[in-house]
């Protein structure tokens, strides 16, 4: 939930029922929250759940290295994400996908050992998408958008739940914006 939606439930919502309408969407519980670890390049059979974590793990030299301080670069999608090393010659980097599409990474490292490596992966558009052995088990408080199929507008989960109040809320928004006059 962006921050609009998150706006527009408390504004008209009822915060002790989460699964009730809002104008912030329509939501369902969930348990889990989707995490996938790769230990090693990954490839176009491998699929991810859009905005799940996604944890690279690579194996290189032993290096004296903080933990904390990057010593490579992660680019994907016309981003740069710093990768750090985990100590016993372990390297990490983690991301979360904003989209569905297919994806292709490449690491820049003065780490001979890890510049240049590279792969892809597929980011599917269901989230959360099928439970992993590495997924984050959450309490009983969590909640996300409706996965109905009907309600997705292109990729977007949940979208006509929140749509479907547009003319609602700007008719609001006229009023509020009348009471500074």
């Amino acid at each position: 939930m962006g921050d609009t939606p998150s706006l527009l439930y408390i504004m008209d919502g009822d915060p002790s029922d989460p699964l009730g309408e809002s104008w912030g969407g329509s939501f369902e519980r969930i348990s889990y929250s989707p995490r996938k670890i790769f230990h090693r390049n990954t490839t176009l059979r491998d699929t991810v759940s859009v905005y799940s974590v996604i944890e690279f793990h690579f194996k290189g030299p032993k290096i004296d290295n903080n933990i904390e301080t990057p010593c490579f670069t992660f680019r994907i999608d016309k981003q740069d994400w710093d990768g750090y090393y985990l100590g016993d010659g372990k390297y990490c980097v983690k991301y979360v996908p904003k989209a569905p599409a297919v994806l292709e990474y490449q690491i820049m490292s003065e780490i001979k050992e890890l510049d240049g490596m590279k792969g892809e992966f597929v980011v599917d558009k269901m989230w959360p998408g099928d439970i992993t052995k590495d997924a984050y088990q959450l309490g009983e408080n969590w909640y996300t958008d409706k996965a109905e199929l009907s309600l997705f507008e292109g990729p977007w989960q949940g979208f006509k739940t929140v749509a479907k109040w547009k003319t609602t809320v700007l008719l609001d928004w006229e009023k509020r914006w009348n009471w500074l006059k």
